[in-house]
């Protein structure tokens, strides 16, 4: 089983433990498209499968809650007789023509070139994208690359747009019956270029519409079909909400927009959103764009929490993900990453042999709890302890899980990877036993190297620290607040033996080793001699 596919269910399980114990309007037809536009996405590397198409989504995701209607969207090669010949087509389907990449300085971008041939208009110089590029890369015009300098050339007819995140502008070229715009590739350019730049200009000249009210709610657990068949069934939303969704493994964004801003409007929405969560609620996780990470570490935050995760079960990646959100510095004081419990009672406890304690003894979890907040000095801390994954008889594979918040007694669940049955089409996922579905994929994980993991430093400046997996198989994560002799944590755990092999080793390695001694004192005595003798 791979370690990620516990992880979802853990920070859903983490939420559910924190909360423990804690009419609409009449709807008008739909809406008409205010415009219809036909988009062409460039780049070789689309059609060779080394990135995928992301800029369909996005500019739909955009123009369509404005009243844009897209009616079709075609990637093509860094070819311009593929790109003219698309370009002839999509002419004749919108009387708007959105192409995106090719307008950077290298050989293959040939996309201004491409579509001033195809719709007969110059290109010329603009002295004042030349002036930007000057200040820029703060070079005098008479000395910019001219592979550079060709991003100056913008149409005589139609205009340009402006880019203050990259060198490359956009194009406008208009014709009687058309108008094309070419936007550049990179996601960091096209992003804000279309949402300050485009659609401003075809509000002005075309019928697009301003915004209007929306809202977005984030779902984890639950399948965007599955969403929909509510949304459009028990649910019934109105046929002038425009719905937009997008999702990444098991988490589902979906939007609901109205063409108008007033407060009707709101009040419809809230409308619509208690609906939802009525049918949906055990799946929505914001309202307000916040990750389903910041949502944890807002519930630790909010209680006080200091959180120290011990980690056999996800490598350290669960660690690692919630580290990325927002204050999670604030929270998360440490953790130990291990692939099994043995790893997490040598790596807190030191010695080199396992506990002694049976794999099935049911306070095991809670002796590495007690063991953790003396090891750190805090015996209020939060000790999220996620077990070695264990298969049934019925060979169904549970996680266990530890969790103590502040005085209270401990409180264990289980995570288990055999889901109930669903409907057909729906993909079946670990489920956890307070309801909450689990998937790794729902998971976007930073790439480390190998027995690397990364979390906030003590202190809680925000800073990371990396640590490197042990040879034995442990990691640390993050620093412990407090250090101190873990004497006492030894004791509570059921390897005491072990703890007191370790400390005869240590007696014995200091007996026989009288010239390691006399070296580490001659050492020290130079070092004092140093720093006596520095100057002031």
């Amino acid at each position: 089983m791979k370690r990620t596919g516990w992880a979802l269910g853990i920070l859903l399980l983490t939420v559910t433990a924190l909360h423990a114990g804690e009419s609409a309007p009449a709807a008008s037809a739909a809406p008409e498209p205010a415009l219809d536009y036909f988009l062409i996405v460039t780049g070789s590397e689309l059609l060779r499968g080394i990135y995928p198409d992301r800029h369909t989504h996005f500019i739909t995701g955009v123009m369509t809650p404005l009243g844009g209607h897209c009616v079709g969207s075609w990637s093509v090669d860094d070819s311009a007789p593929d790109l003219t010949e698309t370009l002839r087509y999509a002419t004749t389907k919108a009387p708007v023509v959105l192409v995106t990449g090719g307008l950077g300085p290298t050989d293959d971008d040939i996309t201004r070139e491409t579509i001033a041939a195809f719709t007969g208009i110059a290109l010329v110089e603009d002295p004042d994208v030349v002036a930007e590029m000057e200040r820029r890369y703060r070079t005098p015009r008479d000395r910019l690359r001219a592979n550079l300098r060709r991003q100056a050339l913008v149409p005589a007819r139609g205009g340009h747009l402006r880019n203050p995140h990259g060198s490359a502008v956009g194009l406008i070229f208009t014709t009687r019956s058309n108008t094309v715009i070419a936007l550049p590739g990179p996601p960091r350019e096209l992003h804000p270029m279309l949402t300050n730049e485009v659609v401003p200009y075809l509000q002005k000249h075309f019928a697009l519409r301003t915004a209007g009210a929306s809202r977005t709610l984030r779902f984890v657990g639950i399948g965007q079909s599955a969403i929909y068949q509510a949304l459009h069934g028990e649910i019934a939303v109105e046929p002038d909400v425009v719905l937009t969704s997008q999702f990444e493994g098991e988490r589902v964004d979906v939007t609901f927009s109205l063409a108008g801003r007033s407060e009707r409007d709101w009040a419809r929405l809230d409308a619509i959103e208690a609906r939802v969560r009525r049918f949906l609620g055990d799946h929505i996780y914001a309202n307000d764009g916040a990750s389903l990470e910041e949502v944890v570490v807002r519930a630790l935050k909010a209680r006080g929490a200091r959180l120290i995760v011990l980690d056999a079960a996800t490598g350290g990646q669960f660690h690692a993900t919630l580290s990325l959100a927002r204050d999670a510095a604030a929270v998360l004081h440490g953790g130990i990453a291990a692939s099994n419990e043995a790893g997490l009672k040598r790596a807190l406890c030191g010695g080199t042999s396992a506990s002694a304690d049976s794999g099935d003894s049911p306070d095991r979890l809670d002796r590495l709890v007690q063991a953790t907040r003396e090891a750190v000095d805090d015996p209020a801390c939060s000790v999220l302890i996620l077990g070695e994954p264990r298969s049934t008889a019925s060979g169904e594979q549970t996680l266990p899980l530890v969790w103590a918040h502040g005085a209270a007694k401990p409180r264990v669940e289980k995570c288990a990877a055999a889901a109930p049955a669903k409907p057909p089409g729906r993909a079946s996922s670990p489920r956890c036993s307070t309801g909450c579905a689990s998937a790794g994929s729902a998971l976007r994980l930073p790439r480390r190297g190998t027995g690397e993991f990364r979390g906030p430093t003590d202190g809680g400046a925000g800073r990371e620290q990396t640590h490197r997996r042990r040879s034995s198989g442990e990691a640390a994560l993050g620093s412990w607040p407090r250090r101190r002799s873990n004497r006492r944590a030894r004791s509570r755990i059921a390897g005491s033996p072990s703890a007191a092999s370790s400390r005869s080793r240590s007696a014995t390695t200091k007996a026989s080793s009288p010239a390691a001694s006399r070296h580490s004192q001659a050492k020290s005595r130079r070092r004092s001699s140093s720093v006596v003798s520095s100057p002031a």
